[in-house]
């Protein structure tokens, strides 16, 4: 009877032990589950407040950009689902494009003007790039000046472009400070991407959108400065785009442009060229990579909007 009470009473400690051990990691996990649900609450409370959403998303945009190098998300934005049925010896490891819609173009159109209809449907709802002379950008400024005022205003000068690449700065920093440099040079290239909303804003009210754009095309999510001066270069420069539609804008002199296929579309679609001068306009979407090359001589200004 000793041994069967004894056994018995082991058995109750144990009983409690085991409770007690369940009982902590239920305290645990609720505390997790609570912790992890009260995360989220905060999260959908900031985003409901439109100033700290716009910094969220676009510090959320920073970071998909600056992921480029090492991988390139781009082709999964206009992937309708990201689930591939296909058996696992057919599924592709990057999103495949379409390229019927690239496959039989060899040049880039040039309009003065297109209504909105048509630059949708015969242009960009199928991939093909198109110049506009006339697109409604009288308003833009004809020289370079317009900079200093940007750099009057706190919300453009005192921002850090999320982009940065030219012949006189190696280090991050803002644009006052990036800028400034360009005095000690007769010759130079910088091309830079604003990524901060409030520098996006800034620069699009002396920049504005193309009237010739169909309102669709708001606002402006990223906006890119290409600059020259008496600058040589030996070789087309790289535009890291992103989103669906860019529109390459020129300013001031001329920029040497070529579009390239993107991925898969590389061997089946031809790389377009073309000249784009002063009040001119290149509409393409996210098929094709952009590059340019500085004209030779003289001073060059252009900007790419992404919509």
């Amino acid at each position: 009877m000793k041994n069967v009470s004894r056994l018995t009473k082991q058995e109750r400690d144990q009983s409690k032990t085991v409770k007690e051990e369940n009982e902590n990691f239920l305290n645990t996990f609720d505390r997790f589950v609570l912790s992890i649900l009260f995360i989220l609450m905060i999260i959908n409370v900031l985003l409901s407040i439109d100033p700290i959403a716009w910094r969220l998303c676009s510090l959320g945009r920073i970071l998909m950009i600056k992921s480029l190098p090492y991988y390139d998300w781009r082709p999964w934005k206009t992937e309708q689902c990201l689930i591939n049925n296909k058996s696992p010896e057919k599924t592709p490891t990057t999103a495949e494009l379409n390229c019927n819609t690239c496959e039989d173009t060899f040049k880039i159109d040039v309009h003065e003007y297109l209504n909105e209809d048509i630059l949708e449907e015969r242009y960009v709802n199928v991939d093909a790039p198109v110049v506009l002379t006339k697109a409604g950008v009288e308003q833009w400024p004809n020289d370079t000046a317009f900079i200093e005022q940007l750099l009057e205003e706190p919300d453009f000068a005192e921002s850090y472009p999320c982009t940065l690449s030219g012949s006189f700065t190696k280090q991050p920093a803002d644009l006052r400070a990036v800028l400034a440099k360009r005095k000690y040079f007769d010759r130079f290239l910088v091309h830079f991407r604003n990524c901060e909303p409030e520098a996006v804003r800034t620069f699009r009210s002396v920049v504005n959108r193309p009237r010739s754009l169909p309102d669709t095309y708001s606002p402006t999510l990223y906006n890119w400065a290409l600059w020259s001066r008496g600058y040589k270069s030996s070789g087309y420069k790289r535009v890291e785009l992103v989103e669906k539609v860019a529109v390459v804008g020129q300013l001031v002199g001329a920029t040497r442009l070529q579009l390239v296929p993107r991925g898969n579309c590389r061997e089946v679609c031809s790389t377009l060229g073309v000249t784009l001068r002063a009040k001119e306009v290149l509409v393409f979407t996210g098929l094709w990579d952009l590059e340019y090359m500085p004209g030779h001589g003289g001073e060059n200004f252009a900007v790419v909007m992404e919509f």
